[in-house]
């Protein structure tokens, strides 16, 4: 952690959160560096106890070849302190996290779930099983389906990215499942999120790819219909 220093700004998010309709970004400080872990200060929104053990994003900017970049990389919330000791003496409430993957180059915006329009060429299967593409971003997707397809949270899933004539494949963490309020209207329809686990160079740049040039549609249609 050769770019990690006390004093250090950074944020970080739940993966949960991917779960949810929006992504909380929590602004924090390092105050110091123990091997893989950390002693961060509490956030203005403060870290609950029911966060111990939950897996979060951490980034942070460096500088890199002159330009100044975000990194990032995975951590588990491991431990809270009531009364952590500054060097002035000041007794401080503080939160340790323990680094769970090495720190890598991100845009944190591509974090944020896309809605994926029908047509758009981008696909998600499991087996030989079509799902339907709610929403997806580079970490993850909410996905809908009906039919003999079983998903358990904190399961692992085994799927296959579409890109037009291209298929990639990839294994994603279920988060959540659950059913519409109205089931008896919907059949058996079910929704759930999943977090992309592993994803190589390769489909993470197409990914990147797919998700711009959906975006760049959307704001041309919306251009069109103003």
């Amino acid at each position: 952690m050769a770019d990690i220093r006390p004093g250090q700004a950074v944020e970080f998010m739940y993966y949960a959160d991917y779960a949810k309709d929006h992504i909380r970004i929590m602004r924090s400080v390092i105050y110091d560096v123990l091997d893989e872990k950390l002693i961060l200060s509490q956030p203005q929104s403060t870290v609950l106890i029911s966060g111990l053990k939950k897996e979060i994003l951490v980034t942070y900017l460096t500088g890199k070849q002159g330009q100044t970049v975000r990194f990032g990389f995975s951590a588990i919330i491991v431990d809270f302190m009531k009364r952590y000791e500054l060097a002035s003496g000041q007794l401080v409430p503080a939160i340790v996290i323990e680094q769970t993957s090495a720190a890598e180059r991100i845009n944190i915006r591509l974090h944020f779930r896309l809605k994926a329009p029908s047509g758009s060429g981008l696909t998600l299967s499991t087996g030989n099983r079509k799902l339907n593409l709610i929403d997806i971003s580079v970490g993850g997707a909410k996905i809908s389906w009906t039919g003999p397809v079983s998903l358990i949270p904190q399961g692992l899933l085994k799927l296959t990215v579409g890109f037009g004539r291209q298929r990639c494949d990839l294994e994603a963490e279920v988060l959540k499942v659950w059913s519409p309020a109205n089931q008896g209207m919907h059949g058996n329809l079910q929704f759930a999120t999943v977090k992309f686990l592993h994803v190589g160079h390769k489909v993470e740049q197409l990914l990147v790819r797919e998700i711009f040039r959906i975006e760049r549609q959307l704001l041309a249609e919306c251009k069109e219909t103003a």
